[in-house]
């Protein structure tokens, strides 16, 4: 077997709930799903129970750690449903690639949980975590910081820049950002209707507006140029707010 096969079955004891069971009761079911050699089965066999929880919690600890800081108002939703929150833990041990930026390590967790809650059905979750990771993604992307600097010191253009986001939610996710902002905790009875937003950065600094779009609004801006002559008070909404990509065309 490869050195890979080795980490791989040790990732999968340090998520597992209870890895000393796992040792005990199951030891050839991990050696066969890994292809692990006897000696390398014997070094995972004899390592000390005690030390392998406290790693199993610290390794726990980081990646929900991780969690929230991609997600820190859905998994302030989340609240105490501590079972929820070690169920993806054990299923979806983490896949991170050797040298990851510390930013991407958070979204690509952020990212899989979006796609448990997808796969759970958790409909009363999933627009604020969609929120969440489109808000870090936008972030920490290079492409919208200088998109952001070029529409401020150039407005102009007809296209929307590559630091606008325009997304579509069910529920008020915006509302329930902001209440978690403001107090710490995200409600879970937001109002259900649809929200529309431009989620913009902000030149020259880490930071993101938001603007709430009507319908037509956004049905423009999602459509691009050329707008059509009705549609020029939403075209001059987004020059004066510096959304097109500023290469001063008008």
């Amino acid at each position: 077997m490869s050195a890979g096969g080795f980490q791989r079955a040790l990732a999968r004891l340090l998520t597992a709930g209870d890895p000393g069971s796992m040792l005990d009761e199951r030891p050839h079911e991990l050696a066969a799903r890994f292809d692990l050699t006897e000696a390398e089965l014997a070094l995972l066999v004899a390592a000390d129970r005690t030390q392998l929880d406290i790693t199993v919690r610290s390794v726990s600890g980081k990646r929900l750690d991780m969690l929230a800081r991609c997600l820190p108002a859905t998994l302030a939703a989340v609240g105490h449903e501590h079972g929820f929150l070690d169920d993806f833990l054990r299923r979806h041990p983490p896949v991170h690639d050797a040298g990851q930026q510390h930013h991407k390590r958070v979204l690509a967790e952020g990212t899989r949980f979006l796609d448990y809650l997808v796969t759970g059905g958790r409909r009363d979750l999933i627009d604020l975590a969609r929120y969440e990771v489109l808000r870090l993604e936008l972030l920490y992307d290079p492409a919208a910081t200088l998109a952001a600097e070029r529409a401020a010191a150039a407005p102009g253009g007809s296209n929307l820049g590559a630091h606008v986001r325009l997304a579509e939610f069910d529920s008020d996710v915006v509302a329930q950002h902001n209440e978690w902002l403001r107090t710490g905790v995200a409600p879970h009875d937001t109002l259900r209707s649809p929200a529309r937003i431009a989620l913009v950065k902000v030149a020259g600094r880490n930071a993101l507006a938001c603007y709430r779009l009507g319908e037509q609004a956004y049905r423009v801006l999602r459509s691009g140029a050329p707008y059509p002559p009705e549609a020029e008070p939403v075209a001059r909404f987004a020059r004066q707010e510096r959304l097109f990509d500023g290469n001063g065309a008008r």
